[in-house]
Protein backbone atom coordinates (compact mmCIF):
# COMPACT_ATOMS: atom_id res chain seq x y z
CA UNK A 1 0.00 0.00 0.00
CA UNK A 2 1.36 3.40 -0.90
CA UNK A 3 1.63 6.13 1.54
CA UNK A 4 -0.47 8.19 -0.22
CA UNK A 5 -3.31 5.57 0.18
CA UNK A 6 -2.72 5.26 4.10
CA UNK A 7 -3.70 9.20 4.50
CA UNK A 8 -7.06 10.77 4.27
CA UNK A 9 -7.84 14.21 2.96
CA UNK A 10 -7.20 15.77 6.38
CA UNK A 11 -3.56 13.75 6.48
CA UNK A 12 -5.15 10.85 9.08
CA UNK A 13 -3.80 7.44 9.18
CA UNK A 14 -7.08 5.37 7.88
CA UNK A 15 -7.37 2.60 10.68
CA UNK A 16 -5.40 -1.03 9.21
CA UNK A 17 -9.00 -2.74 8.96
CA UNK A 18 -10.02 -0.18 6.70
CA UNK A 19 -6.87 0.19 4.40
CA UNK A 20 -6.46 -3.54 4.39
CA UNK A 21 -10.00 -4.36 3.09
CA UNK A 22 -9.09 -1.36 0.51
CA UNK A 23 -6.66 -3.44 -0.52
CA UNK A 24 -8.80 -6.87 -0.83
CA UNK A 25 -10.98 -4.97 -2.93
CA UNK A 26 -8.15 -3.45 -5.07
CA UNK A 27 -6.85 -7.15 -5.58
CA UNK A 28 -10.18 -8.98 -6.26
CA UNK A 29 -10.53 -5.96 -9.04
CA UNK A 30 -7.02 -6.38 -10.53
CA UNK A 31 -6.26 -3.12 -9.31
CA UNK A 32 -3.84 -0.86 -7.58
CA UNK A 33 -0.38 -1.11 -5.78
CA UNK A 34 0.74 -5.04 -6.35
CA UNK A 35 -1.01 -5.02 -9.79
CA UNK A 36 1.01 -5.82 -12.49
CA UNK A 37 0.57 -5.06 -16.22
CA UNK A 38 2.14 -7.72 -18.50
CA UNK A 39 2.22 -11.80 -19.21
CA UNK A 40 1.26 -13.11 -16.02
CA UNK A 41 -0.97 -10.62 -14.70
CA UNK A 42 -3.09 -11.03 -17.79
CA UNK A 43 -3.94 -14.84 -16.40
CA UNK A 44 -5.98 -13.10 -14.49
CA UNK A 45 -7.96 -11.29 -16.74
CA UNK A 46 -10.18 -13.90 -17.36
CA UNK A 47 -10.45 -15.01 -13.98
CA UNK A 48 -8.21 -17.94 -14.42
CA UNK A 49 -5.25 -18.78 -12.48
CA UNK A 50 -2.12 -20.47 -14.63
CA UNK A 51 -4.02 -23.62 -14.49
CA UNK A 52 -7.09 -22.25 -15.84
CA UNK A 53 -9.09 -22.38 -12.40
CA UNK A 54 -10.40 -19.44 -10.85
CA UNK A 55 -8.03 -18.08 -8.42
CA UNK A 56 -10.45 -18.45 -5.34
CA UNK A 57 -10.99 -22.19 -6.34
CA UNK A 58 -7.29 -22.82 -6.60
CA UNK A 59 -6.39 -21.36 -3.20
CA UNK A 60 -9.21 -23.47 -1.59
CA UNK A 61 -7.86 -26.76 -3.46
CA UNK A 62 -4.43 -25.74 -2.05
CA UNK A 63 -5.88 -25.41 0.93
CA UNK A 64 -7.75 -28.26 1.75
CA UNK A 65 -4.15 -30.24 0.48
CA UNK A 66 -2.56 -29.42 3.46
CA UNK A 67 -2.17 -31.94 6.02
CA UNK A 68 -1.07 -29.23 8.67
CA UNK A 69 -3.88 -26.69 8.01
CA UNK A 70 -6.43 -29.73 8.35
CA UNK A 71 -4.95 -30.66 11.67
CA UNK A 72 -4.98 -27.04 13.08
CA UNK A 73 -8.29 -26.74 11.43
CA UNK A 74 -7.79 -23.24 9.63
CA UNK A 75 -10.35 -21.49 7.19
CA UNK A 76 -9.79 -19.71 4.57
CA UNK A 77 -12.16 -16.87 4.44
CA UNK A 78 -11.10 -15.33 1.38
CA UNK A 79 -8.77 -15.46 -1.49
CA UNK A 80 -8.47 -13.05 -4.34
CA UNK A 81 -5.02 -11.95 -6.59
CA UNK A 82 -3.01 -10.49 -3.97
CA UNK A 83 -4.89 -11.13 -0.85
CA UNK A 84 -6.37 -13.63 1.54
CA UNK A 85 -7.76 -13.91 4.72
CA UNK A 86 -7.00 -17.13 6.92
CA UNK A 87 -9.24 -17.69 10.58
CA UNK A 88 -8.61 -20.43 13.27
CA UNK A 89 -10.62 -20.70 16.11
CA UNK A 90 -8.72 -20.17 19.91
CA UNK A 91 -9.03 -23.32 21.95
CA UNK A 92 -6.59 -24.56 24.69
CA UNK A 93 -4.31 -26.96 22.69
CA UNK A 94 -2.83 -23.82 20.63
CA UNK A 95 -2.00 -21.75 23.78
CA UNK A 96 1.55 -21.64 25.26
CA UNK A 97 1.95 -21.43 29.03
CA UNK A 98 0.29 -17.89 30.44
CA UNK A 99 -2.69 -18.60 28.45
CA UNK A 100 -1.67 -16.53 25.24
CA UNK A 101 -1.67 -17.93 21.61
CA UNK A 102 1.27 -19.49 20.85
CA UNK A 103 3.65 -17.28 18.66
CA UNK A 104 3.97 -20.55 16.46
CA UNK A 105 0.59 -20.77 15.39
CA UNK A 106 1.01 -16.56 14.77
CA UNK A 107 3.03 -17.29 12.88
CA UNK A 108 1.69 -20.07 10.87
CA UNK A 109 -1.08 -18.02 10.52
CA UNK A 110 0.85 -14.88 9.04
CA UNK A 111 2.59 -17.39 6.66
CA UNK A 112 -0.25 -19.38 5.40
CA UNK A 113 -2.06 -15.68 4.58
CA UNK A 114 1.39 -14.20 2.99
CA UNK A 115 1.78 -16.86 0.84
CA UNK A 116 -1.90 -17.04 -0.33
CA UNK A 117 -1.65 -13.67 -1.31
CA UNK A 118 1.50 -13.87 -3.07
CA UNK A 119 1.13 -16.59 -4.91
CA UNK A 120 -2.19 -15.95 -6.52
CA UNK A 121 -0.66 -12.19 -6.97
CA UNK A 122 1.92 -14.34 -8.73
CA UNK A 123 -0.73 -16.23 -10.58
CA UNK A 124 -0.26 -19.79 -9.12
CA UNK A 125 1.59 -22.28 -6.96
CA UNK A 126 4.03 -20.52 -4.38
CA UNK A 127 6.04 -21.00 -1.40
CA UNK A 128 7.54 -18.39 1.31
CA UNK A 129 10.83 -17.10 0.62
CA UNK A 130 11.36 -15.72 3.87
CA UNK A 131 9.35 -13.61 6.30
CA UNK A 132 9.50 -12.06 9.57
CA UNK A 133 6.71 -11.59 12.31
CA UNK A 134 6.32 -9.07 14.86
CA UNK A 135 4.03 -9.97 17.84
CA UNK A 136 2.56 -6.72 19.21
CA UNK A 137 0.13 -7.99 21.78
CA UNK A 138 -1.17 -11.17 23.38
CA UNK A 139 -3.40 -13.00 21.51
CA UNK A 140 -6.86 -14.34 23.69
CA UNK A 141 -9.68 -13.36 21.42
CA UNK A 142 -12.18 -16.61 20.53
CA UNK A 143 -10.59 -16.19 16.47
CA UNK A 144 -7.69 -15.38 15.49
CA UNK A 145 -7.78 -13.59 11.27
CA UNK A 146 -4.81 -13.33 9.25
CA UNK A 147 -5.34 -11.02 6.27
CA UNK A 148 -2.76 -10.27 4.00
CA UNK A 149 -1.72 -8.20 0.75
CA UNK A 150 -0.07 -8.45 -2.34
CA UNK A 151 1.98 -4.65 -1.96
CA UNK A 152 4.48 -5.40 -4.25
CA UNK A 153 4.82 -7.71 -7.23
CA UNK A 154 7.21 -8.67 -9.97
CA UNK A 155 7.59 -11.88 -12.42
CA UNK A 156 9.34 -14.30 -9.87
CA UNK A 157 7.93 -12.92 -6.67
CA UNK A 158 5.73 -10.75 -4.27
CA UNK A 159 6.33 -8.77 -1.48
CA UNK A 160 3.51 -9.13 0.90
CA UNK A 161 1.96 -7.63 4.20
CA UNK A 162 0.34 -9.68 7.18
CA UNK A 163 -1.86 -8.34 10.11
CA UNK A 164 -3.04 -10.81 12.80
CA UNK A 165 -6.11 -10.05 14.57
CA UNK A 166 -7.61 -11.43 17.72
CA UNK A 167 -11.28 -11.55 17.39
CA UNK A 168 -13.94 -11.01 20.09
CA UNK A 169 -17.25 -12.49 20.19
CA UNK A 170 -18.58 -9.21 20.92
CA UNK A 171 -16.71 -7.72 17.18
CA UNK A 172 -13.71 -6.39 19.15
CA UNK A 173 -10.79 -6.72 17.08
CA UNK A 174 -7.33 -6.15 18.68
CA UNK A 175 -3.85 -6.03 16.26
CA UNK A 176 -1.86 -8.92 18.07
CA UNK A 177 1.02 -9.15 14.92
CA UNK A 178 2.14 -7.99 12.14
CA UNK A 179 4.00 -9.65 9.16
CA UNK A 180 6.29 -9.19 5.96
CA UNK A 181 7.12 -11.71 3.36
CA UNK A 182 8.92 -12.80 0.70
CA UNK A 183 6.54 -15.23 -1.37
CA UNK A 184 8.07 -17.04 -5.17
CA UNK A 185 6.75 -18.61 -7.22
CA UNK A 186 6.87 -22.52 -7.05
CA UNK A 187 7.52 -23.09 -11.11
CA UNK A 188 10.16 -22.15 -13.51
CA UNK A 189 9.75 -20.93 -16.51
CA UNK A 190 11.30 -24.49 -17.58
CA UNK A 191 9.79 -26.63 -15.18
CA UNK A 192 6.09 -26.11 -16.63
CA UNK A 193 3.16 -27.48 -14.52
CA UNK A 194 4.27 -29.04 -10.96
CA UNK A 195 2.57 -32.45 -10.05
Amino acid sequence: MHLAEQRSGSGARDSPARTGAAARDRAAAGTGAGHREGPRARRYRGGMTEDAVPPEEFARRVFAAQPFTRFLGAELVSAAPGAAEIRLANRPDLRQQHGFVHGGVLSYLADNALTFAGGLALGGDALTAEFKVNYVRPATGSVLAARADAVATSRRQAVCRCEVWSLEEDGEETLVAVAQGTIVSARTPDSGPSS
